[in-house]
């Protein structure tokens, strides 16, 4: 059977063939505690034959991009003894760094490395092609259930999900039919008039990236994020739209504009079966934010919230295409995707799972720099993912100290002025004062440049000032000959 893929789906195929190749895995890696892998291999067997997506290769078909879906797929299983603390750190990075042959082999991936004695590190690898981030949480929540089931002899219910498949005959029909015309429309007239800046990066690299990058962490202590959920409880907005809020500000100091637009994902799971259904349901849409010169985080956050409920209402029409219908207006279709902000949340999934295995600091990501506000439990954090070939570590740490700062102030004044927030971290006003602002090095007596030039001569006449070929002249003679040129 063949399925053709959804437009942006088709967008994640080109760019994988000319870009990154790496840039579209969807990774991560659980610790867990005494688990039979012979018995997790079974459960993702029963996982296998109920998710339809798992069985999907990606091949060219009659000119068109189709899903060719395996009847009988390989199990894409590993188990790997772990030596130790560096062995186990290099085998995570490699799995969730797999490089996908998209026409030859199933999409996903399962590893058990061997940490110790009694915990292993489940690590879970989806291409986006198709997954999504909810995908893999449905991933390991369906694939622990089988899990128990299996291990405690229970009886469990196993159901064929072809949601995905359903959603993309319904959307590519859609499309075609030129139904989503008013959302096309509402994206362009949305975008009108920007002038968007990208984030000024600290290197410029012509070398061709693989799609990996670094990242960074910097905690959310318990206190400030209780005080954040008060906030939200108080004006009517979920913790995503206070957050989102927070990175546009974060974004205007950064770019100085008046007009900023931050890039968010947004699940398209609407049909029946697709909140229990493993594929690609998600659109990457661009959220505006307006600044005035007497903006306050409370006026944002009426702005986030209308932008979330706006892009709700708008969702549909692929994102590489609003890429593609922006470019050529004012908006640069690179810069308001190069940078997106997504929230993310985790939930206990298993007795076995022990929390998150964060020990590496390589991931995957499309485009230049990906933002995310954590949960897992009662752990919050800002992470920043960063191509390591545009910007320095350093300008990521300060980059991620300014946004704790930033929500430290918003979360104790929302009526505060925006302009009036200041975001240098300790010490780091009195060191530009001192050291990046001064210009006084020596005595400076206005001068022309003839002048200069004479008090040179006067200093070092018998020095080489000129060579050409085996002829030589000194500063004497190339002012002697200037003076007979002036008077002649």
């Amino acid at each position: 059977m063949k399925i053709e893929l959804g437009e942006v789906q088709k967008g994640i195929y080109f760019d994988c063939q000319t870009n990154a190749k790496l840039a579209y895995n969807i990774s991560a890696a659980f610790v867990v505690e005494s688990l039979n892998v012979q018995t997790l291999k079974n459960a993702l067997q029963l996982l296998v034959s109920s998710q339809e997506a798992l069985n999907f290769v990606v091949m060219l078909s009659d000119d068109t991009i189709v899903y060719d879906v395996h009847d009988e797929a390989n199990l894409n299983f590993e188990y790997i003894n772990s030596l130790g603390k560096e062995e186990l750190d290099q085998i995570v990075t490699q799995k969730m760094c797999y490089q996908f042959d998209l026409e030859k082999e199933t999409l996903y991936r399962v590893t058990v490395i061997q940490k110790s004695e009694q915990e292993q590190v489940l690590v879970i690898c989806l291409h986006h092609i198709i997954g999504d981030g909810e995908s893999v949480d449905i991933f390991v929540s369906k694939l622990m259930d089988y899990y128990h089931s299996l291990s405690n002899y229970e009886p469990f219910v196993l159901e064929k999900n072809d949601a995905f498949e359903v959603f993309l005959k319904k959307e590519n029909k859609k499309l075609f039919k030129g139904n989503y015309k008013k959302q096309k429309d509402f994206w362009i007239n949305k975008l009108g008039g920007i002038n968007q800046s990208a984030l000024i990066e600290d290197y410029s690299s012509s070398k061709q990236e693989d799609g990996t990058g670094k990242e960074q962490r910097f905690p959310i202590s318990k206190s400030l994020y209780q005080n954040i959920e008060k906030i939200c409880r108080e004006k009517d907005v979920t913790t995503n739209m206070f957050f989102l809020g927070a990175f546009s500000v974060l974004m205007k100091k950064y770019t100085r504009e008046e007009n900023v637009v931050v890039a968010s994902p947004f699940s398209n799971r609407s049909g029946v079966g697709t909140d229990e259904s493993i594929g690609c349901y998600i659109f990457t849409l661009p959220l505006r934010f307006d600044f005035q010169e007497d903006t306050v985080f409370s006026d944002i956050l009426k702005q986030s919230r209308q932008n979330i409920l706006d892009a709700y209402r708008n969702i549909g029409y692929p994102s590489n295409m609003i890429a593609r219908d922006t470019a050529a207006g004012s908006v640069s279709a690179s810069s308001i995707f190069d940078v997106t902000f997504v929230c993310d949340t985790y939930e206990k999934i298993a007795d076995e799972i022990n929390g998150l295995y964060e020990e590496t600091d390589t991931v995957t990501f499309p485009g230049k720099m990906m933002v995310i506000m954590q949960k897992y439990e009662d752990d919050t954090c800002i992470k920043i993912q960063y191509k390591k070939e545009l910007y320095s570590d350093d300008s990521i740490n300060l980059m991620g100290q300014r946004f704790i700062k930033l929500l430290e102030q918003i979360a104790s004044d929302t009526e505060a002025n925006l302009d009036a927030i200041d975001l240098f971290l300790v010490g780091e006003k009195e060191r530009i004062d001192k050291e990046i602002n001064r210009t006084s090095y020596y005595q400076y007596n206005p001068m022309s440049i003839a002048k200069v030039f004479e008090e040179k001569v006067a200093q070092h006449p018998e020095e080489i000032g000129i060579l050409e070929g085996d002829v030589t002249y000194t500063y004497e003679q190339i002012n002697q000959k200037a003076n007979q040129l002036a008077r002649k």
